[in-house]
């Protein structure tokens, strides 16, 4: 699109957990099974966030947050850790992440964000905004 991005732009960085190291990762790497991961998010402005994930089977879910407590309302700012591990399942093949963000009047991206398959970004309501993340299994 040609809308202008304040304070660059939304991203999502994964870094992986190895021997209590973290390593970051790039887009489409492979992972395996049982790896570790955390987030680090940059924002471009404030809003409500999740990273979901859409399986090879194009079903959608969220990775994060990882339990109901964590809020999701995040300040703008960037290298934002998000709190917990998410720890990989055993599906095989091609997994993508989206860093989702949506404005604070309009709730969380779970409830706001919908499948359209396993090679297509969720469709979400007016004012969200997504970023992938490819994880090869």
């Amino acid at each position: 699109g040609d809308s202008v991005r304040q304070k660059g732009a939304l991203a999502l960085h994964v870094h992986r957990l190895v021997d209590g190291r973290s390593q970051k990762m790039m887009s489409g790497d492979r992972f395996a099974s049982g790896d570790r991961l955390r987030f680090v998010v940059d924002l471009p402005s404030s809003g409500h966030v999740n990273v979901l994930g859409v399986e090879p089977s194009g079903a959608l879910y969220v990775a994060w947050p990882i339990s109901a407590e964590s809020a999701t309302l995040r300040e703008a700012g960037a290298a934002q850790e998000l709190p917990g591990a998410v720890a990989l399942d055993s599906t095989s093949g091609r997994e993508t992440l989206y860093l989702a963000q949506c404005p604070e009047n309009a709730g969380p991206p779970s409830a706001l964000c919908k499948s359209a398959g396993a090679a297509a970004e969720p469709r979400c309501a007016a004012g969200c905004v997504l970023t992938p993340f490819v994880l090869n299994k």
